[in-house]
């Protein structure tokens, strides 16, 4: 189930991202506009979690290993 194309296309881009930005909102109580956010990783969650940040008015920086995924 992890490898089908509905898990991978929308679950770990938009389900995940709603869950690590109300994680970060609950656990640091702190605002995030404004803030400087480093995302490790640019897959599907990492596309999905900047992205979310950077709605919020986060100043995002992402770093990735992989030079196809950096693309």
């Amino acid at each position: 189930i992890n490898d089908s194309v509905t898990k991978t296309k929308f679950d770990n881009t938009y389900c995940c991202r709603e869950s690590i930005v109300d994680a970060l909102k609950r656990t640091t109580d702190a605002m995030i506009g404004g803030k400087q956010v480093v995302v490790c990783g640019y897959g599907e969650v990492g596309k999905g979690v900047a992205s979310a940040l950077k709605g919020l008015g986060a100043i995002v920086y992402i770093t990735e290993v992989d030079p196809i995924c950096a693309l």
